[in-house]
């Protein structure tokens, strides 16, 4: 990512900024989120780690982690951010759901089991609609409800994109 990318970019205070681990993989990417994210200060911070988390040099991982206000990731990547110092964790947790940690207490938000065809992109869909939600002015725990309804309609598809629109969410909860 070329420096100076995000200049123009700031964000209000009732915007949500989604960030990966992946961002963090490369030294020059990580540099240009580092040198950004204290512009975010107001809007809530949503940090996917990912897969390669184990692969995120740890300096970098606890400098955007100060930025951060939600970390939202698989059960295998929670124990690798176990000691991590967050404001709200969610543990996704495939069909049974995804668990909400926050302020030391942790609730259990059911998922929706159905016939899994393709786990690819579902959490990239939990944390989309999760996004989309808080945006929306959606609370926290609804919020997660639903972004567990989008992940169990990605994984009863084909392939990475298959994030729901609102409308087949809505259908979907119906």
């Amino acid at each position: 990512m070329p420096p100076g990318l995000l200049e123009a970019v700031t964000p209000a205070n009732r915007d949500v900024v989604y960030l990966t681990g992946y961002s963090l993989l490369d030294e020059s990417n990580a540099k240009v989120f580092l040198e950004w994210l204290p512009r975010a200060a107001g809007a809530t911070v949503l940090f996917d780690p990912g897969p390669l988390v184990g692969q995120i040099p740890t300096d970098r991982l606890t400098a955007v982690l100060a930025y951060v206000d939600i970390v939202s990731c698989s059960t295998r990547e929670a124990k690798i951010l176990e000691t991590a110092d967050v404001e709200v964790l969610i543990v996704r947790e495939g069909p049974a759901g995804c668990r909400v940690v926050n302020g030391g207490h942790s609730v259990t938000v059911p998922g929706f089991p159905v016939a899994t065809v393709d786990t690819n992109g579902a959490g990239d869909a939990h944390c989309g609609v999760l996004a989309a939600e808080l945006l929306a002015g959606t609370g926290l725990l609804e919020a997660a409800r639903r972004a567990n309804a989008a992940a169990a309609i990605a994984v009863a598809g084909h392939g990475p994109a298959t994030s729901p629109t609102r409308s087949e969410l809505d259908d979907f909860l119906a």
